[in-house]
This record gives C-alpha cells, sequence and structure tokens, in this order.
C-alpha cells in the first residue's frame, strides 16, 4: 500500500508501515468529513513553547507587552510570576490571564493573542514531487489542495487514487481520512 497513490509501491517500507498503522488505528474518515457542514472543525490553535503573545489590560499599561511561553510553557506576568499557558487558545489564555491579574487589578479588561508562532510543520510523503516537511502558517486556514501544491503536486506518475490525511483532534486523537485527488479539486 501507497500513501500518496494505490498500485505503486512507497518509496520505504517505512512509508508502507505508517499507512498500514494509520488506517488500522484511526476510524475512516472521507473528505465530506472535513469539508461538510456536519464534518469537523479544524483543531483551534493552541500556545506552544516558544510563541510569542501579546497581552495587552486596558487602562492598564504596565500589566500589558510581548511575552515569550517558555520551553516548561509558562509566561512570566507581572506581579503574578509565571503562568502556565501550554495547549491553551487565545481564549481559554485569555480568561486564565486575566483571573490571574484579579489579585492586583481591581477589574480587569484584557486581550491576548499569538503575536508570533513557534512554528508548526506539517509533512508531506509518498508520491509528492517535494515531499518533506513544511511549515504551515498560523492563524490562517491551509486547504488541503494548497498543501498538496507546496510539495509540488503529485508526481506525474501517480494516479491519486487514494489520498490520506492523518491529523491530531482537540482531544489529541490520530484521526485518519482517506479521498482520492478528483475528490480534492472537486
Amino acid at each position: 500500500m501507497a500513501v500518496a497513490q494505490s498500485g505503486i509501491p512507497s518509496p520505504t517500507a517505512e512509508l508502507d508501515a505508517l499507512a498500514d498503522l494509520a488506517a488500522a488505528t484511526t476510524p475512516e474518515l472521507k473528505l465530506e468529513a472535513i469539508l461538510s457542514p456536519g464534518g469537523e472543525a479544524p483543531p483551534a490553535v493552541r500556545i506552544r513553547p516558544g510563541d510569542e503573545i501579546e497581552i495587552k489590560v486596558y487602562a492598564r499599561d504596565e500589566f500589558s507587552g510581548v511575552r515569550r511561553v517558555g520551553t516548561d510553557g509558562t509566561v512570566p506576568l507581572f506581579k503574578v510570576g509565571a503562568l502556565r499557558l501550554e495547549g491553551l487558545t487565545e481564549v481559554q489564555a485569555g480568561n486564565l490571564v486575566a483571573k490571574a491579574f484579579l489579585s492586583q487589578i481591581k477589574q480587569v479588561q484584557l486581550q491576548l493573542w499569538i503575536r508570533e508562532s513557534a512554528g508548526q510543520q506539517a509533512h508531506l510523503i509518498g508520491r509528492v514531487r517535494k515531499p518533506g516537511a513544511t511549515e504551515l502558517p498560523l492563524n490562517r486556514r491551509l486547504s488541503l489542495v494548497s498543501f498538496l501544491a507546496l510539495g509540488g503536486g503529485l508526481e506525474t506518475d501517480a494516479d491519486g487514487a487514494r489520498l490520506t490525511l492523518i491529523r491530531r483532534d482537540d482531544q489529541g486523537r490520530q484521526r485518519c481520512y482517506h479521498f482520492t485527488h478528483d475528490e480534492l479539486i472537486a
């Protein structure tokens, strides 16, 4: 079995093993599960070590600023100390920071956002022109067609009969989606 195409063996046994493992351990979902209104939403962007976040506390500039998430997942906050934000969405982190600042400020109104991502990579493997790791854009959804284009598209001898997307959902469970190239570009 090949990852990006059926009928032609994968370049390595490791790719075959990965595809077999993904197919065996995750439910098979079709492209419609990603694209249809009833399908699952893409996982929310979560704060990770190395991310740069900005906090704007209204009418209290001394509490505002840009902070880098440490390797331990914490962010140093003025007069509060380190607060663990790793794994939280921007909204969840904003709520946690606001709660922490209540010990110093009577009424907290703040905004928190990821200013710069430490980077998230995805890998294209199989019968694509440029296989390998690709940096994903932050806070912008990338269509599957655009992602495939980052890899130069399918090889000319690839029939595109079976494409597989493997991703983790918000709960960290691995999900496997199977579809054809024709379904993708339709």
